[in-house]
């Protein structure tokens, strides 16, 4: 399977940004050419986001929960990240979340390259020779 692993903050930027606007929107263009994956907890990592636009920024109740839905109607492919302790071990190695470590760990696994915008997420793939869409 011909993937790239889709992290939260690009997907969201998708739908929060104005086209062409951020790094997000360069990625999406590989979409033609390659399934997106994502490991099982971006569904909570996107919820996640969301619900903290509607405390902390004031974005509608409404707006949020379509947002949710359009997001989580992405094509994707949902794969089984790592145990937890394998997750938490590469984590406190790279420096990272472990939602971003979850991340890694299934572009390592699968050998695809990975789509973020996190920094420090993009710094901890370089390190371990994972590409960057």
């Amino acid at each position: 399977m011909n993937s790239v692993v889709v992290d939260a903050s690009v997907a969201l930027d998708w739908f929060l940004t104005e086209p062409g606007s951020c790094p997000a929107w360069d990625i999406i263009d590989v979409l033609d050419e390659l399934v997106p994956v994502v490991p099982t907890i971006w569904r909570l990592e996107v919820t996640n986001v969301l619900s903290m636009q509607v405390q902390q920024r004031g974005m509608p109740i409404e707006a949020a929960r379509t947002t949710l839905a359009e997001v989580l109607a992405l094509p994707v492919a949902v794969i089984e990240e790592a145990a937890a302790p394998a997750i938490m071990q590469l984590s406190v190695d790279r420096r990272l979340t472990s939602y971003d470590a979850a991340y890694l760990e299934v572009a390592m696994r699968g050998g695809w390259p990975l789509a973020t915008v996190d920094r420090q997420l993009r710094t901890a793939a370089s390190e371990v020779g994972v590409s960057l869409a």
